[in-house]
């Protein structure tokens, strides 16, 4: 199963906005992002960012890849996460198909069993303590129905603004089937490469831009390409 490096199909924001004291970004280019999470992921970065207030900002990360998911006739998958007490967190959910490409799926949050977004991407803002869940309900256009079953993999990067607050980020993927009572739990997503062998960029907004270093491994030009 291939997975992507961080780039945007789509764009889906939990929250409005962000409360004071509730950036997930640090203002500080000597960030220090050292460390691993409760799952055993590595916090890498800084990953330097054009902060939703303006101005430039800097954010820790951790990602991985869930690598099954199954949506539609009687299959059900959640992805669960919530912000630590320490801050405020960016949660960005990318859907891949069995034939590795971006696949849009019809979403609901917080246990809610009707549509109210689609994409083959999920990002969402969620400040200290707050939890999210993310409900796969089926390809999108096979709703409300969604007889036929689709699965493939998620890949997650959830950005901090400080390694304290990333090494407590445990996402659970939760997969059941409704008919015969099948489940699985995937406790933590299966840790990826850092995003770029330098420190890396990105833009805010439904528009990411991507550059290639020099000394980028094969397997992140893999990724990069299964986007284009």
């Amino acid at each position: 199963m291939h997975t992507k490096s961080l780039c945007t199909l789509g764009l889906l924001i939990l929250a409005a906005g962000t409360l004071p004291g509730q950036t997930y970004w640090s203002t500080s280019p000597s960030l220090d992002c050292g460390g691993s999470n409760a799952g055993g992921a590595i916090v890498q970065g800084p990953l330097q960012i054009t902060a939703p207030t303006g101005g430039t900002g800097y954010v820790c990360y951790v990602s991985g890849t869930f690598l099954w998911y199954a949506a539609g006739a009687g299959w059900h998958t959640a992805i669960r996460v919530a912000a630590p007490e320490s801050g405020a967190i960016r949660a960005d959910y990318s859907f891949v198909g069995i034939a590795g490409n971006p696949l849009s799926l019809d979403l609901a949050t917080n246990g809610g069993t009707t549509e109210t977004q689609s994409g083959s991407e999920a990002v969402f803002t969620l400040n200290a303590n707050q939890p999210l869940e993310v409900d796969l309900l089926g390809r999108t256009g096979a709703g409300p129905g969604y007889s036929n079953q689709t699965g493939g993999s998620v890949y997650a990067i959830f950005e901090c603004p400080d390694a304290t607050t990333c090494s407590y980020v445990t996402p659970q993927l939760l997969g059941w089937n409704r008919t015969s009572g099948r489940r699985w739990v995937s406790m933590t997503p299966r840790t990826s490469c850092p995003l770029r062998s330098t420190t890396p960029t990105r833009a805010p907004g439904p528009t990411r831009s991507r550059s290639t270093t020099a000394t980028e491994t094969s397997s992140g030009r893999a990724r990069a390409r299964l986007l284009r």
